[in-house]
């Protein structure tokens, strides 16, 4: 009786040690670098732009959950609009710089997607508005393909951007942070695939 619950409990924690493994070994790996002279405090007003919204509102929530204060991009959007009688304009670092510094943001972060959707590349920079000062720079991507490219695999590269260029080891896993940036977009529900 005894040998065959000491097996049972053997063969449980064996089982265990290969889900982990299966979860944390195969998966792609993600090489993230970045630096930093000055990170904002918490309360700082800030923005985020970007050419994909998956990036901005994942770094929008990382940004929020550091207690800073996230001016919303539409915002931004409507000043631009403002601005042009262009449906589409896409505008410059100084004309987004300008129209922050009007919105009274202290500082701008820009973020953008590159790469193939298999292996996505994301880069992140933060820039004062004032001194128009780049004050940290991270950047995240995967060292190999993925399978089935799924929203989370961007959210979760926009995370480890910011934690690198903040210098912050990831206090949430990988898994809260891409419920969280699914949670800011309901249509983006876990596990969609990525629309090229």
């Amino acid at each position: 009786m005894k040998s065959q619950q000491l097996r049972y409990g053997w063969s449980y924690v064996l089982a265990s040690c290969l889900v982990l493994w299966l979860g944390t070994g195969c998966g792609p790996q993600i090489r993230a670098e970045g630096t930093h002279q000055l990170t904002p405090p918490p309360g700082t007003l800030v923005t985020v732009w970007g050419d994909n919204q998956i990036v901005v509102k994942a770094a929008s929530m990382w940004l929020k959950m550091r207690g800073l204060e996230v001016v919303d991009p539409s915002q931004v959007q409507a000043a631009l609009q403002a601005g042009t009688k262009s449906v589409v304009h896409v505008p410059g670092e100084a004309e987004l710089l300008h129209i922050a510094d009007n919105l009274g943001v202290e500082q701008l972060v820009l973020v953008g997607l590159s790469g193939d959707l298999r292996a996505p590349a994301i880069f992140v920079r933060g820039l004062e508005v004032k001194s128009r000062r780049m004050s940290w720079i991270g950047s995240a991507r995967y060292e190999e393909y993925v399978t089935t490219p799924i929203s989370n695999h961007i959210i979760i590269a926009t995370c480890r951007a910011l934690a690198a260029a903040w210098d912050k080891p990831n206090t949430t896993s990988d898994t809260h942070c891409a419920a969280e940036g699914t949670r800011a977009d309901p249509t983006d529900q876990q596990g969609e695939r990525i629309k090229p």
